[in-house]
């Protein structure tokens, strides 16, 4: 019968940062002499616990990636999903996604006033309504209608991204905070949108003042 091992985080931590190089020649030989032979036993709190320390130690996640997998095939793994400390890596990544999102939502935000007030000041100009120019303001028209259908479309697909990533709280703790920060992000996203959706509205009236009715779906044929 082969005797099994419990080996806790701090073994790990020594194995993988190499701090200590007297801890790291002992541990090393350990491994080597106890790994791959199913005797080496951990819990998904010594997964979790070294990720965080090599995170800490400025460790890639890819990293951070590469130890689990190693961690999973050389040991027996305790009331653990491998699926879920891959997924608590690549959440704390996408960490970095959650900034780039609140950044874009900015630039989203402030590029749209701009065009609104410029498509507003389009509208007030003669030249763009006269006769030679008319058509091509129709156009115009049917291409900002378009967008705004393009609105209702990305909103409903946002809307299901949030609900389908709001189902894995609970799962691991980890993950909860970086959940609920993307839900943030994207709520956000979802209210600059609808925002965007009735600036369009409020334009197109006010073009009808100008140019009279328009048939979208015939202008898009």
């Amino acid at each position: 019968m082969i005797d099994r091992i419990f080996v806790d985080s701090n073994v790990w931590v020594y194995l993988f940062t190499k701090d200590d190089n007297s801890k790291y020649a002992i541990v090393e030989k350990f491994i080597l002499k106890n790994g791959y032979q199913n005797s080496l036993v951990i819990s998904y709190q010594v997964i979790n616990e070294v990720s965080r320390i090599l995170v800490r130690k400025n460790f890639s996640e890819a990293d951070v990636r590469n130890v689990i997998e190693m961690l999973t095939e050389i040991c027996i793994v305790q009331n653990n999903s491998r699926d879920i400390v891959i997924m608590a890596s690549k959440f704390r990544q996408r960490g970095d996604f959650s900034s780039k999102l609140k950044n874009c939502n900015v630039q989203f935000v402030e590029l749209w006033n701009r065009i609104e007030k410029n498509v507003s000041g389009l509208l007030e100009n003669p030249l763009a309504y006269s006769d030679e120019n008319k058509d091509n303001l129709v156009d115009f028209l049917g291409t900002l209608k378009g967008m705004q259908d393009s609105i209702v479309t990305s909103s409903e697909s946002i809307e299901s991204l949030k609900a389908a990533s709001l189902k894995n709280i609970g799962i691991q703790g980890t993950l909860n905070q970086s959940i609920r920060n993307l839900d943030d992000d994207l709520k956000v996203y979802l209210d600059s949108a609808s925002v965007m959706h009735t600036s369009i509205d409020k334009l197109l009236a006010k073009s009808r003042f100008i140019v009279g009715d328009i048939d979208f779906t015939m202008s898009r044929e």
